[in-house]
């Protein structure tokens, strides 16, 4: 965990065997960074996820499996983050945190993510 300012940086390694790119971060800053066409947009058909959240993946199946519906439900619990990764590391960024309760949930989130891309 790295402090960046008024963010943290937590990095964990992967070990994917083709490129990748995935993609999690609030709605406006996504569709900002990367236009209002989104090319590899993950759609889940959950209307209050997808109202707050942007899941971008490469391949599309990857981002279906890794944000499952449970993972859904934790992202919204949580205050806007980004989440990038490519074929070697995963980031998440996050607000400084300043309870033990934060700090374990992003690497909850951070854990259960890299396992769910780890290999692909």
């Amino acid at each position: 965990l790295t402090s960046i300012g008024l963010e943290a940086v937590l990095t964990t390694p992967l070990r994917c065997k083709s490129q990748i790119r995935f993609e999690i971060g609030p709605k406006a800053e996504v569709e900002k960074s990367s236009g209002m066409v989104v090319p590899d947009r993950v759609d889940f058909g959950d209307h209050a996820f997808e109202a707050r959240w942007v899941v971008r993946s490469t391949p599309l199946e990857m981002g279906q499996m890794a944000v499952d519906p449970s993972m859904r439900a934790r992202l919204l619990q949580l205050p806007d983050i980004r989440v990038l990764a490519g074929s070697s590391k995963l980031d998440i960024r996050v607000p400084n945190p300043t309870e033990t309760s934060d700090l374990r949930s992003y690497f909850d989130v951070a854990a259960s993510l890299a396992d769910s891309i780890d290999g692909n």
